[in-house]
């Protein structure tokens, strides 16, 4: 039975997002095979294979798969239907395919143009699909009774400009020898930053508010958590980026400290409400979600460990 609010009617072609679908774990295979054969490539952040591999997994296998999924999940969630889907899909997966795997190449080997026209082509594609997807937004009705859905799926949107943006300049830095206003790692950080907090975790938490509860069958989150916790996550992002430029050691470190809170936050109440779930026995999706929120509450505290390494 249709949940209320749901309008699976206006769904795309399986077509166009199963391309992102079955693209991704090529990429998760090259990332392994890069990590098995490329010696001792873990040693630091820095070495090239390390750069490839974070490439490769986080544009490679989890972008692919978050943009094949927003294709299906908009038009379900918050009424947004994506002008033209097919075509859409269609460019914006060839673009990224192609420009995740000059980036990664570029990064392993040293090869500046390569490097450089693959972050053009990425950039790209996010452009086409976050302009067709605003377009979407903007056209959608709100459905169901929780109305922050919509919103903060314009916050994420705001989140993935902002690391393309990080990542086109770095691009920029290492293939034309662009000065930048801050150091390197500091940009590096806050492209990671912007890209893990502003856009996957604020994309998790907009389609939580109303997939949580309608499928893992839990109460809603509270109102205050959905009304608040994409735009503190966001202000705080820009405040930490401000404190980075300034070079404000202390409103940087507070910012950081802030973003774990609020991502520990999120998992927290996630598992709160799925240990009160009425499901009589959770299915897969729901075991694979609780894991992931313990995942997130590991990652905040290393991360915060980090901080004084």
């Amino acid at each position: 039975m249709m949940g209320p609010g749901l309008s699976y009617e206006d769904t795309p072609p399986f077509s166009a997002p199963v391309r992102f679908f079955l693209t991704a774990p090529l990429f998760g295979i090259a990332a392994g095979l890069t990590l098995v054969f490329g010696g001792e490539i873990l040693v630091s952040r820095w070495t090239p294979g390390a750069l490839a591999i974070a490439h490769l997994f986080a544009a490679g296998f989890m972008l692919q798969v978050m943009l094949g999924a927003l294709l299906q999940v908009m038009p379900v969630v918050a009424g947004a239907t994506m002008p033209a889907p097919l075509l859409i899909a269609g460019i914006t997966h060839v673009a990224m395919t192609l420009g995740t795997a000059g980036l990664a190449f570029g990064l392993a080997t040293g090869t500046p143009d390569v490097l450089l026209g693959g972050a053009v082509l990425l950039v790209g594609g996010l452009t086409l699909f976050l302009s067709a997807a605003v377009l979407g937004l903007k056209r959608g009705s709100t459905t169901g009774s929780n109305t922050r859905t919509p919103r903060d799926l314009r916050m994420a949107f705001v989140g993935l400009a902002v690391t393309a943006g990080f990542g086109l300049a770095l691009a920029l830095v290492l293939g034309r020898g662009l000065a930048l206003p801050v150091a390197l790692p500091t940009l590096v950080n806050l492209h990671a930053g912007w890209g893990w907090m502003g856009w996957a975790a604020v994309l998790l938490a907009a389609t939580s508010w109303v997939v949580v509860p309608m499928f893992q069958i839990t109460a809603a989150y509270p109102a205050r958590v959905t009304a608040l916790w994409a735009p503190a996550v966001t202000a705080t992002l820009v405040l930490w980026t401000v404190a980075e430029f300034l070079a404000l050691d202390g409103a940087r470190v507070a910012a950081i400290v802030a973003l774990g809170l609020l991502g520990g936050c999120y998992a927290a109440i996630t598992l709160y409400l799925q240990s009160h779930s009425r499901r009589s026995k959770p299915d897969t999706p729901f075991l694979a979600f609780r894991q992931a929120m313990y995942a997130a509450l590991a990652g905040v505290l290393v991360l915060v460990i980090s901080l004084w390494s």
